[in-house]
C-alpha cells in the first residue's frame, strides 16, 4: 500500500506533469502565434513599401499635373486678355481710315494732260484718231532689216529636219487606267477606274 506521503508525491508529480504539458502546449501555441505575426509583419512591410512607392508616384504625377495646370492657367489668362481686347468697342467696330486730302483740287490738270498726250502721240488717248501717227505700226529701220548672222548665235549645228521627223511619226495612244487609292477598289463588284 502506498503511504500518504507517496500519494501526495504522486499527485504532486501528476499535477506538475500536467502543468508542464500545459505549459509546453502554451509555448507551442505562442511560437505559432509569433511565426504568424512575423509572416504578417513581412506582408505588412511589403504593403507599406508598396504604399510608399504609390505615394511617390502620385506625388510625381501631381507635380506634373500642377505644372500643366500652371501652363493652362497662363494660356487661359492670355486667351481672356485677347478676348477682352477683341470685345472692346474700338477694335470690334470697323474703323474708317482717314482720307488723304489732296493739295490740288484735282490730281492733275486735265487740259495739260490731254495736250501733252496728243503732243507726244501717247497711246490710250481718249481722243483717238485713226491717223498714221497714232497707229501701232512702227516703220522698220536699217537695224531692223539686217539679216541675223546664224554663225554668231549658234555653234554651227544643223537643225534641219528635226521637227519634220517628229511630225511624220504616228502618234501613239497609250491608254492606261489609274486607280485611285480607294478601299472600294478592293471589292470585285466595285472597280472604279479613271
Amino acid at each position: 500500500m502506498s503511504t500518504p506521503i507517496t500519494c501526495i508525491k504522486n499527485t504532486s508529480n501528476d499535477e506538475t506533469d500536467k502543468r508542464i504539458t500545459e505549459l509546453e502546449k502554451q509555448v507551442q501555441s505562442l511560437l505559432k502565434n509569433i511565426k504568424s505575426l512575423q509572416e504578417s509583419k513581412i506582408t505588412t512591410d511589403k504593403s507599406i513599401a508598396d504604399i510608399h512607392h504609390n505615394t511617390n508616384l502620385m506625388n510625381t504625377s501631381l507635380t506634373k499635373v500642377n505644372i500643366r495646370l500652371d501652363k493652362y492657367d497662363t494660356i487661359i489668362e492670355h486667351l481672356t486678355t485677347n478676348i477682352n481686347l477683341l470685345s472692346k468697342k474700338e477694335i470690334s467696330s470697323t474703323q474708317e481710315r482717314p482720307r488723304k486730302i489732296s493739295k490740288k483740287a484735282t490730281p492733275y490738270d486735265q487740259t495739260s494732260y490731254r495736250s501733252t498726250k496728243s503732243k507726244y502721240n501717247l497711246r490710250n488717248n481718249k481722243e483717238y484718231n485713226n491717223s498714221a501717227d497714232d497707229s501701232e505700226f512702227v516703220p522698220a529701220t536699217e537695224d531692223d532689216t539686217d539679216i541675223p548672222d546664224d554663225n554668231a548665235m549658234s555653234d554651227g549645228a544643223v537643225f534641219e529636219g528635226i521637227i519634220d521627223k517628229t511630225l511624220d511619226e504616228p502618234v501613239k495612244n497609250d491608254t492606261f487606267t489609274v486607280k485611285s487609292y480607294n478601299p472600294l477598289n478592293l471589292l470585285p463588284s466595285f472597280n472604279a477606274t479613271r
